[in-house]
């Protein structure tokens, strides 16, 4: 079986405006795969009991018909819908989540997420778009 990694030396810390943030030691180029991450699935019907709890900002969506804490540090990557520098491809098979760079990502720079969320979802969870 393959390995589970980060690939990248990554770092999580503190951020002044949104908790958590992943940062990462040295240079990402575009293109490359930095994490592949487990997750532990959750199915449908225990979706209703996170909404507005701790854990709500923190999971994913699982291909729509559950929800997902992804480990390693997937599921505290910030979001960022104008500055993202990261997307992730979803192995419903292996239920792992890689996280690639869309562009290319300096050295020690917080690694940005946009999860495409209806505006709704910003002001519930108290973010900026």
């Amino acid at each position: 079986m393959k390995k589970i990694q980060s690939i990248y030396p990554l770092y999580a810390k503190h951020t002044k405006d949104k908790g958590w943030g992943v940062f990462c030691r040295k240079r990402i180029p575009k293109g490359r795969v930095f994490e592949v991450a487990p997750i532990i699935y959750l199915p449908r019907k225990y979706c209703a009991r996170m909404n507005n709890t701790p854990i709500d900002s923190y999971r994913f969506e699982f291909w729509g018909d559950a929800t997902a804490i992804v480990m390693g540090f997937g599921s505290l990557y910030n979001h960022s819908e104008k500055g993202a520098n990261s997307e992730y491809n979803v192995n419903r098979k292996t239920r792992t989540y890689s996280f690639y760079a869309i562009k290319d990502i300096p050295a020690n720079t917080e690694i940005f997420h946009d999860y495409n969320w209806d505006e709704s979802e910003y002001k519930k969870k108290k973010m900026k778009g």
